[in-house]
């Protein structure tokens, strides 16, 4: 496997001096790889890579046996796998790190994929949108995205020309076909009652140098994406007109210079812990964010570096039970506290629990 470290960046962080993203580069099959690697010896650039690494590469930095690709592109013979991996730096310092990963998955059809995830540069440790905005904040900013949306629906089905979201073509309703207007009208009326109304869960969060942009895909499903002339959502609010909304967190880091902000610790937003099982076993603990009240996981065993699927339940916010995708079956309870310190038990189906300590 050829890797290139080609350095895009540099910045500071605590505990670290200077801070350089490579990329892991190589090409299989028709596909070409490329993913980035923060390079520095602090806690907070372990824990970017770790998350980075486990979620995306399904393994842990370092741990692959001949590709850090090898878990995730299609075995030998088979069209199952990511096909195409990129990524690039949306935003460094000060205060967060926003990095864009895309892929290409295979199978049936290709699903193409774009996953933007944020990162506290003090901690390392992920960041959600309920700690930048206030509960006030995020509902506002929901009815703002509900309203906008509906109104380019209305424009477009009156006739207006709109600019499409996935190509930024200038797009109208075609009135000299009746046929295809009439199921596009149905299909943008039944998305303004259903999809735009969902949780804000489901939005794409960008931090840029001046503006949050929110984004979901289109109304569309991908086989009749044809007749999709609207594209995706996507929807620009300056930090400046959400100042208001802002937690002291979100206040700091998105208006003030960025520096020196203290995240609230917040079990929601997932992150990295690692400790033990029974005092003895290593383990890494990788939470992910899938909602308000979803996590998905991975769990690595140290010894082995074996990689576990976990989902769980996060609807209460001091406790998580989580799941193994495995057999015979086991699950975690864990419960957070203050310094954001996890405690609990893991048990496997019929044995005995076993206590865990992960920070």
């Amino acid at each position: 496997m050829r890797i290139l470290s080609l350095i895009l960046l540099t910045f500071a962080l605590p505990l670290a001096a200077e801070v350089q993203i490579e990329s892991l580069q190589t090409e299989h099959g028709n596909g070409t790889y490329r993913f980035p690697k923060l390079l520095g010896t602090g806690d907070a650039v372990k824990r970017i890579n770790t998350y980075l690494h486990a979620i995306e590469l399904k393994l842990l930095p370092d741990s692959f046996e001949s590709s850090p690709f090898e878990n995730i592109w299609p075995k030998e013979g088979e069209i199952w796998g990511v096909t195409r991996l990129d990524y690039h730096v949306d935003r460094y310092g000060p205060g967060f790190l926003a990095v864009t990963i895309e892929s290409d998955t295979g199978g049936a059809f290709t699903s193409r994929q774009s996953i933007n995830y944020l990162f506290d540069l003090a901690s390392g440790q992920p960041i959600i949108l309920e700690q930048l905005l206030s509960e006030s904040g995020l509902r506002n900013l929901h009815a703002q995205l509900r309203q906008q949306r509906s109104q380019r629906i209305t424009d477009f089905l009156s006739g207006e020309i709109i600019t499409n979201g996935r190509d930024g073509r200038a797009v109208s309703l075609d009135s000299s076909n009746p046929e295809r207007a009439a199921l596009q009208r149905i299909t943008y009326e039944q998305c303004r009652q259903t999809r735009l109304g969902r949780s804000i869960d489901e939005e794409h969060v960008h931090l840029g140098s001046q503006h949050l942009t929110m984004s979901i895909t289109g109304c569309m499903l991908p086989y009749i994406r044809d007749l999709d002339a609207l594209g995706d959502f996507e929807n620009l609010i300056s930090y400046r007109a959400l100042e208001d909304d802002l937690t002291p967190y979100g206040h700091c880091l998105l208006i003030k210079d960025g520096a020196n902000c203290k995240r609230p610790p917040d079990i929601r937003a997932g992150g990295v812990y690692q400790g033990s099982l029974d005092g003895s076993i290593p383990i890494t603990l990788v939470l992910s964010h899938k909602s308000r009240n979803r996590l998905s996981s991975a769990l690595y065993r140290d010894a082995k570096v074996e990689y576990t699927p976990l989902e769980g339940d996060a609807s209460v916010p001091e406790y998580r039970q989580l799941y193994e995708s495995s057999y015979p079956p086991a699950h975690f309870e864990l419960r957070v506290d203050k310094s954001g310190e996890l405690t609990g038990i893991w048990q496997q189906q019929g044995g005995k629990t076993l206590p865990v300590q992960l920070r």
